[in-house]
């Protein structure tokens, strides 16, 4: 692993952030600085969800659990890695490290989710059986968007799906 000039040698702890928000997102920025881990000493692996932006699949949390044990797995591999696997994020990228722990993948050492839930299913989609409205609508339209262009072709028919989402 290399840093500016200087060539580090050995074995190094690797960090995983598994969102849906993208590579980019300001979400992911707003918790981590990359550069700043690396520096320490991380090697530092950003992957988004499948059935999201260019992954192909279904998404969300069909297949969360799985996916988290295989990147875990997938990571104490990598070159340089010491086989120590370490995961960080917030709101669903919290909530892709709890499905990764409950799936035991070996070599995962530490979780770190912010802001999230454990189960989608109490407090988050679901409140005592209830749907819950107050985030649930809001954030399954916001998360539509960007499906859109996966799924529709054609311009017109693009363009009044997600005039439909926003303005329902």
């Amino acid at each position: 692993m290399s840093i500016g000039r200087r060539r580090l040698r050995g074995s190094y702890p690797v960090l995983i952030l598994r969102t849906p928000y993208g590579r980019t997102a300001p979400l992911n920025v707003l918790f981590f600085e990359a550069l700043t881990a690396v520096k320490r000493g991380y090697i530092v692996v950003q992957q988004v969800t499948r059935g999201r932006f260019d992954s192909d699949g279904e998404w969300p949390w069909a297949y969360e659990q799985q996916d988290g044990y295989d990147t875990v797995v997938w990571a104490t591999s990598l070159p340089g890695s010491n086989g120590k696997v370490g995961m960080f994020g917030g709101s669903y990228t919290g909530q892709t490290q709890w499905a990764a722990a409950l799936a035991g993948p070996p070599g995962l050492a530490a979780i770190a989710p912010q802001i999230t839930w454990s189960d989608p299913a109490a407090g988050l989609m679901f409140r005592g059986g209830a749907i819950e409205l107050g985030l649930n609508a809001f954030w399954t339209l916001a998360q539509a968007l960007p499906q859109f262009p996966k799924v529709i072709d054609d311009p017109d028919e693009l363009l009044a799906a997600m005039a439909t989402t926003i303005e329902d």
